[in-house]
């Protein structure tokens, strides 16, 4: 009941907050995932921060002013402090301004803005961030796509980013959450990261989401697409998306620092790799210039997907799908372009299309087939 009545507090706070826009923020629940640990510190800036927590069947709230931490353990599946196990454990902002600062050590603190509650996820003492939709956004653009890019590629990541937020908001896997902080949502590291650039630009956006059919798309991107986008299917299997086609992406992100890339890899290293002795990898299937399956030969033989072979070898070593093999003695010499997934947005094509004249609008059309813009009123918090 505490937990809802937080949560219910927490949006009321939000409507009144920015009642005189024409956008009301999402409030969000992400999964602090960095800080996931058996120890946590907390303590407020600027002001002060309450620390609310329930022992049995009674509550107690404690002030904690600028400077004072307080410290959770995690023990035996129980949430600690000063000597109790906590039923719920919750922190929120003393002031407007105040920023809760979090830490594993006590002695390196990360800012977030918005409010707490922590709970118990994978065996650890998981913080949870309640927060706003653009005030993540903050944090999250400059994350996922740096400071530097032309305005309108980073305005059009944070439409996707928004949108791929509002997907996950209808989609999400998670129970006490609906994103992680990490790279399976999207990377959110806080107060620091932001910028005020790029809060300008998120604010030159706001509300605004791609959508399909009247729905928010599940707005993927990746770092560059070497060429060639992929389909969603070529990568992970399961049915075609629409907006999710393979793009002819010649010329665009030439800038990109995997633009070019090589890795060599014996073929002992391999063979560790897939549990049998490897002799030979042979691509199987292209698509648009992409790896869709190979066959690794050795004392057997098996067919995987290019997306597996890139997981398996690792993801810092084949850059993409977009690649060559050539077996060099006992080495494999792998040898190609582009990085990340290769689905939806290619971040680099949208630095060049930006620089080519491009606006957010005219870049987020061209990777998501057949999807439109629309700007979210207070009306329709949710579509």
């Amino acid at each position: 009941m505490k937990k809802k009545l937080l949560i219910l507090t927490f949006i009321l706070i939000s409507f009144l907050s920015f009642s005189n826009d024409e956008f009301v923020q999402e409030d969000l629940r992400v999964g602090i995932g960095r800080l996931k640990s058996d120890k946590l510190y907390l303590k407020a800036d600027k002001g002060c921060l309450i620390l609310s927590y329930k022992v049995g069947e009674e509550l107690f709230e404690e002030l904690l002013e600028m400077g004072k931490i307080a410290k959770l353990e995690y023990k035996n599946g129980k949430i600690h402090y000063k000597g109790r196990i906590l039923e719920e454990a919750h922190s929120y902002k003393g002031n407007p301004e105040t920023l809760i600062h979090l830490s594993n050590d006590g002695e390196t603190y990360y800012p977030y803005r918005g409010d707490f509650y922590f709970t118990s996820y994978k065996n650890k003492l998981l913080p949870v961030n309640l927060v706003q939709s653009e005030e993540y956004l903050y944090s999250v653009v400059p994350c996922e796509i740096g400071t530097y890019f032309p305005e309108e590629a980073i305005k059009a990541q944070a439409v996707a980013a928004r949108t791929y937020l509002y997907y996950n908001l209808e989609n999400s896997k998670y129970t006490e959450f609906e994103l992680l902080d990490n790279t399976a949502s999207q990377v959110y590291l806080g107060y620091a990261k932001e910028n005020e650039k790029v809060k300008k630009l998120v604010d030159e956006t706001r509300g605004e989401i791609v959508i399909y059919s009247g729905e928010p798309i599940n707005a993927l991107y990746h770092s560059a697409s070497g060429g060639y986008t992929a389909n969603n299917e070529d990568v992970w299997g399961g049915k075609a998306i629409p907006y999710l086609r393979a793009k002819n992406d010649s010329g665009n992100g030439g800038n990109s620092p995997r633009s070019k890339w090589s890795y060599r890899v014996s073929l002992k290293k391999l063979s560790e790799k897939f549990g049998f002795k490897v002799r030979d990898v042979k691509i199987l299937e292209k698509k648009n210039g992409r790896v869709v399956r190979v066959q690794i030969v050795g004392d057997k033989s098996i067919a995987v997907s290019g997306n597996r072979l890139r997981r398996t070898i690792g993801y810092t070593h084949i850059f993409s799908t977009m690649f060559k093999v050539e077996k060099r003695g006992s080495e494999i010499v792998f040898s190609g372009s582009g990085s990340g997934h290769g689905v939806g947005m290619s971040q680099w094509g949208a630095y060049t299309l930006a620089k080519n004249g491009k606006n957010y609008s005219d870049i987020l059309k061209f990777y998501y087939r057949g999807t439109q813009i629309k700007s979210l009123k207070k009306s329709e918090n949710m579509l």
